[in-house]
């Protein structure tokens, strides 16, 4: 672990509320100058959810954010109190401002928040296999909620009109392991040889043939995208299947 440039010489609260604390810090510089600085202190960690439905659908909070002075949309979020597990505070949050509540939860990384005037960290969250329900938004809360397709979502942050951090980690995040998930090419096996497909078409004919006794036309396959998604690595991916006579093969993708 790298040594602190900087020497806190003294330091004192100057305020403080139930979700803050500023410390204003006279210290010596790297530089070897005398300086000043302010730190601000979250009482709560942060938390953040991206929920993914089965169709691999999201949903987006909109609120209007005082310090700001303009409307923003963002994936569920708050904020983790003393005593509450970080995962217990996700799952509340996304049940308070969407109504929902989720059997799967796989954490999608960690952040540091404005790192140069606020120790603030957040903890990302993907929810999966999904349960609707009524949300119960606190006092101090105007909630808005869209449901949208996950590429809609992830649009909104390239055209800019997602400018939370928080929800831009979490979006590119989970576009990142998908895109990762689509690149791996699983095996399909069946009667313990490996089949060739063609080529790759949703709901398209494809011959095949056994790599074995080298390419030839044997068989008529169909590629069928599933109605389900299911789950690589923690990831949920739509799959499709690859039928031929009355046996059936999987190959996820996303």
């Amino acid at each position: 672990m790298a040594k602190s440039p900087w020497q806190v010489v003294a330091g004192k609260v100057v305020y403080e509320n139930p979700w803050i604390r500023l410390t204003h810090q006279e210290v010596i510089r790297p530089d070897g100058q005398p300086g000043i600085y302010g730190i601000v202190h979250f009482r709560h960690r942060a938390v953040g959810i991206l929920p993914i439905d089965d169709r691999g659908w999201t949903w987006l909070v909109g609120q209007y954010r005082l310090p700001l002075d303009r409307y923003s949309w963002e994936i569920p979020e708050g904020g983790c109190p003393e005593g509450e597990s970080i995962l217990e505070a996700a799952r509340r949050e996304l049940r308070e401002e969407t109504g929902l509540t989720a059997n799967h939860w796989l954490q999608l990384g960690e952040a540091d928040l404005s790192n140069s005037v606020t120790d603030e960290h957040v903890t990302i969250f993907l929810a999966t296999d999904l349960v609707a329900g009524a949300p119960d938004p606190e006092g101090t809360e105007v909630l808005s909620l869209r449901h949208l397709p996950f590429a809609e979502a992830l649009q909104m942050v390239v055209n800019g009109e997602i400018t939370d951090a928080i929800s831009i980690m979490a979006i590119l995040h989970y576009q990142l392991l998908s895109n990762q998930r689509h690149e791996l090419q699983p095996p399909l096996v069946a009667e313990q040889l490996v089949e060739f497909m063609a080529s790759i078409c949703s709901r398209a004919f494809f011959i095949c043939g056994r790599l074995s006794r080298g390419w030839k036309p044997t068989k008529w396959c169909r590629i069928v995208p599933s109605r389900s998604m299911i789950s690589v690595w923690g990831i949920p991916l739509r799959p499709c299947i690859i039928s031929r006579d009355t046996s059936g093969l999987a190959n996820p993708i996303s």
